[in-house]
Parts: C-alpha cells; sequence; structure tokens
C-alpha cells in the first residue's frame, strides 16, 4: 500500500511538472521566432517616393517619382532583386563584400542545447533573385537617384515609416510589434553622371561599410512581449512598453556562428568576433533612429551631383527585442519618402 501511495504521489508530481511546463511554454516569449512557430511575414508592401527635384528609377534609364512592387521585381537586365513576399528574422553590422557590393546579411537559427538554454547559430547569406521554388529572408534592390544639386543633403520625410498593412477598406492593420525590428539599409554605390549610360550605372558597385545607412524607424516603441524578451534574453531592464522610449543600442552580426551562442552573450562585449554594436556614433555603417511618428524630417545622407546608385535592403533584425514569436505571422508596408529640402 505504501508503494502504491508513493508512486501516486511521484506520478501526481510528474502530471504537476509536465503541466506547468506546458503552461511555461505556451506563454513564453522566444526571441528570433523560436520553437518552430510561424516565422514569416506574408505580404509585404514597398512604396519608395522622392520629392522636390530628386527623381528615382530601378534601371537607371526610366524615371519617377515613385516606385513599388511591380518597379522592383522588373528591374533591370542583370539586376540581382531579391523581392519578396515572406521574410525571416537575419541580422547584419553592415559591412559589405567589396567584390559584389553586396551587404552582408546572416540567417540566425535559436535552438536549445544540452542544459535547456536557448542558444544561437547563424550563416551567411547571399543575395539572389528569388522565385517560386526558392524563398529568400529580405528584400535587396537596386534604385538610381538623380539630382542636379551638388552635395544636397537627403531627407527622410514624415511620411516615411514602417507600420501595419492596412486592410483592403484602409483600416488600421494588425499590429503585433513586427514594425519595431524592422531595418532599412542604404548601401551607396557610386555615382556617375547624368550623360552616362545606363549600362555604366548599372555596373557601379564601389560600396563598403563607411557608406552604408541603417535606418531603424519605431526606434522608440517596444510591445510588452519584446519587453519581456529583453529582461529574458538580453538582461535587459530598463524597457517599458509603448512609445516615447530612448532608442536601445542593438548588436548585429558580423560573422557566422558556428558554436552556439547563449542569447544572453550575442553581444560584442562576450563575443567580439561575432558581433558589433550598431549605433548612431559607431563612425562606421551609419545608424539613423526614427520615432514611431515623427514630426520632422530627418537626414538620412548627403548625395553628389549627377546619377547615384544605392541598394536597398529591407530586413527584420533578429537581434532586435521586439523580433519574437508573438510578432511573427503579420503584414507590414515600408513607406521610404525622401526629399531635398528639410521640411515640407
Amino acid at each position: 500500500m505504501k508503494n502504491n501511495k508513493r508512486n501516486k504521489k511521484r506520478l501526481s508530481s510528474l502530471v504537476l511538472l509536465l503541466l506547468l511546463t506546458v503552461i511555461m511554454m505556451s506563454t513564453a516569449t522566444y526571441a528570433w521566432f523560436t520553437a518552430n512557430k510561424t516565422v514569416t511575414i506574408e505580404s509585404i508592401d514597398v512604396n519608395v517616393a522622392t520629392s522636390s527635384g530628386l527623381q528615382i528609377s530601378t534601371d537607371a534609364a526610366n524615371w519617377k517619382t515613385k516606385i513599388s512592387n511591380s518597379d522592383i521585381t522588373a528591374g533591370y537586365t542583370g539586376s540581382v532583386n531579391e523581392f519578396t513576399s515572406e521574410m525571416k528574422p537575419v541580422s547584419t553590422n553592415g559591412d559589405v563584400d567589396t567584390t559584389t557590393g553586396y551587404m552582408k546579411m546572416y540567417s540566425g537559427n535559436v535552438i536549445a542545447n544540452a542544459a535547456g538554454d536557448f542558444i544561437l547559430t547563424s550563416e551567411a547569406l547571399t543575395d539572389h533573385i528569388v522565385n517560386e521554388t526558392n524563398a529568400g529572408n529580405y528584400i535587396a534592390f537596386d534604385v538610381f537617384l538623380k539630382t542636379e544639386d551638388i552635395n544636397k543633403p537627403i531627407y527622410l520625410t514624415v511620411d516615411s515609416n514602417v507600420i501595419p498593412k492596412k486592410t483592403d477598406a484602409g483600416a488600421a492593420g494588425v499590429d503585433t510589434g513586427l514594425k519595431n525590428a524592422a531595418r532599412v539599409g542604404f548601401v551607396v554605390e557610386g555615382t556617375g553622371t547624368t550623360t552616362d549610360s545606363a549600362a555604366t550605372l548599372r555596373a557601379l558597385k564601389g560600396a563598403t561599410k563607411k557608406t552604408v545607412t541603417i535606418w531603424e524607424p519605431n526606434a522608440d516603441s517596444h510591445t510588452a512581449n519584446g519587453v519581456a524578451a529583453a529582461a529574458q534574453y538580453y538582461a535587459t531592464t530598463t524597457l517599458v512598453a509603448g512609445t516615447g522610449n530612448d532608442t536601445l543600442v542593438y548588436s548585429g552580426i558580423k560573422a557566422a556562428i558556428t558554436d552556439g551562442i547563449l542569447l544572453a552573450k550575442t553581444n560584442p562585449t562576450d563575443n567580439a568576433s561575432s558581433f558589433e554594436t550598431i549605433s548612431d556614433t559607431s563612425g562606421i555603417a551609419k545608424l539613423v533612429s526614427t520615432i514611431a511618428n515623427p514630426t520632422a524630417y530627418t537626414q538620412l545622407m548627403t548625395l553628389p551631383q549627377g546619377v547615384t546608385k544605392i541598394r536597398v535592403y529591407l530586413w527584420v533584425e533578429g537581434n532586435d527585442v521586439d523580433c519574437e514569436n508573438n510578432a511573427s505571422g503579420s503584414n507590414i508596408t515600408y513607406n521610404i519618402v525622401l526629399s531635398q529640402k528639410s521640411e515640407a
């Protein structure tokens, strides 16, 4: 009898432990979209517009004031425009492959180690043309900006943002916080004259890390789940949910990670060979952070006179605290509006 009672107590304890484990797994916030949750962002809209004398093109031959998804997918003969309707979290420190002119991007994979702690591994990605059988992780495409002015500052207008995709009826879309982890990279490949041939302009690929600008929209916004992820995995306990927060310094991946690194140590202090701090004072790849609803134009870069080729990258930064399971599976829209004027 005693053995039966002891076994029943042990069984009850095991059942209780199992129930607690299930509850913990169902409520936990995971970084980098772990635990085989939905990892894709479906249906992405991209709109890039110019004003105040700026002209834009996706082929250096046909000029307009606004481009969209169809222009990007069309590109030009020989372009490697990576446009996908489904993204997965990636990371970068803004470094450039000087042979191709492409920014170096890295995937991320989070699994549990033998101790039950989550660790991150990553591998280098290559820009490629995406088709139905070869889904991409991020968006990358070439644009050409034409200006007649010399060394003219270029600004992001107050209409520049990353927001949840609106419904067909025009209502606000469901906000899971995914927009808070969005990034846009502008990789300047070089400048030619307005009389250069399209072929000459398309061939420009002289980008270096110093010619890269990374824009972080919604830098002041965090969800409650993002705040929880920051505390659980990144030992950051100063964040609060909502908008109006201070900009959070984050670290981008700068090399493939074969041996798993604990999420709490995905930073240059603990792993300098794999991560680099991304900030507006780094002095290399420039970081431009804006708030969720800017009321003033923000200077992005300075362009010389002529036609400048820029490779644009759109991605979800895996090492952002708001890149967690609850944010996945939603739709977002990137609106990039550039102006030569500093205000409307």
